[in-house]
């Protein structure tokens, strides 16, 4: 909670920010003194954190975003009580541009997932809230006492409160670490805690659905999966899974209508078409996989695949030639030449 305020995710990030602070800070810091400065400043960057964890708590978080808007909320309640030294005819001839980057800076939070709006209002509102509360009096020790310890209180308050309702964000993490590491039991166990909480969490659910099909237990993975696409209907990695579970136990139609659907969205990687392409082969359609597979360079299913093509239909040029590119690529020129005596040249 308390880094985060001072971590950016790229130049742009901090740019607006130090700007921000810089313009707003010169200001506000004149008229409340510095150390006031610096519990405004925290103490707003700490609500954003707080609020962040109280509405999105599964996300990543990072910037000075929530503590520079409760800088804005300060400026806002010193300049409405006098508190500042311009007056309200320099507010407007200076200062226009503030409500137009606080609108904006608050659009782009709902426009854009990966604003965090729920910094932006908690900061700003800490801010707004203690610059009222101070613009009047800022000078009296027990006043700053009063508000900045009620404000810490408050503080810590919230925090118990947002960590006994949304600790499981802690479970879920750690669960997705035992995963990456190949603990399966570990992420099990802390899956199964976040899901206790939250029976519809799809990070969970997704992550139960990969524990089971690692386990090979279809059944358990096609039940955890289906309840991801229930809350989430177009995760495509969830449906690439479940069109994995469909495969392993044969149903080769239920895949080759997963791979449409992925195809549809745009989800065309290589694992996608692997998997389009192992249904095809499930399907006894060996040439038309055996094509996929060279094409996506998996040369030994692509053999193997021929070779099943040619069983089928002893004369089919098209698989022989496959083959034979297949072969030249594994550097196997022996066996290519063999299949290439039994093919008819092509008409020059």
């Amino acid at each position: 909670m308390f880094s985060a305020m001072f971590v950016h995710d790229g130049l742009e990030h901090i740019l607006v920010n130090m700007c921000g602070l810089w313009v707003l800070g010169r200001r506000v810091e004149p008229a409340f003194g510095q150390w006031s400065f610096l519990l405004l400043y925290l103490i707003s960057g700490l609500t954003g954190a707080v609020s962040t964890l109280a509405m999105r708590p599964e996300r990543f978080n990072c910037g000075a975003s929530g503590a520079v808007f409760g800088i804005m909320g300060v400026f806002i309640a010193a300049m409405c009580t006098g508190r500042l030294a311009e007056s309200v005819r320099t507010f407007k001839r200076r200062f226009w541009p503030l409500p137009i980057f606080l609108g904006l800076s608050l659009y782009a939070g709902v426009a854009d997932g990966h604003v965090n709006n729920s910094a932006h209002v908690g900061g700003l509102l800490a801010g707004l809230t203690m610059g009222l509360l101070l613009s009047r009096g800022a000078e009296s020790a027990r006043l700053r006492t009063r508000v900045f310890g009620g404000g810490i209180i408050l503080l810590a308050a919230a925090t118990a409160l947002v960590r006994n309702q949304n600790g499981w964000v802690v479970s879920l993490q750690v669960a997705n670490d035992a995963l990456a590491a190949g603990k399966l039991d570990d992420a099990a166990r802390n899956f199964t805690m976040v899901l206790e909480k939250r029976p519809n969490d799809i990070a969970a659910s997704l992550g139960m659905g990969q524990i089971c099909l690692r386990k090979t237990d279809y059944s358990c993975a096609e039940s955890f999966l289906n309840r991801t696409l229930v809350a989430d209907p177009t995760n495509n990695y969830a449906e690439y899974l479940l069109g994995t579970v469909y495969l392993r136990t044969g149903r080769f139609d239920d895949v080759l209508e997963i791979s449409q659907t992925l195809f549809l969205r745009g989800a065309i990687g290589p694992d996608e078409q692997v998997l389009f392409a192992a249904a095809l082969d499930g399907k006894g359609n060996h040439a038309l996989a055996g094509d996929r597979y060279l094409k996506l360079r998996r040369y030994d299913d692509a053999i193997t695949a021929f070779a099943k093509a040619l069983q089928q239909k002893t004369d089919d040029e098209n698989s022989k030639r496959g083959l034979i590119q297949a072969y030249r690529a594994k550097g196997m020129n022996d066996e290519a030449d063999a299949v290439e005596k039994t093919t008819i040249p092509k008409n020059r």
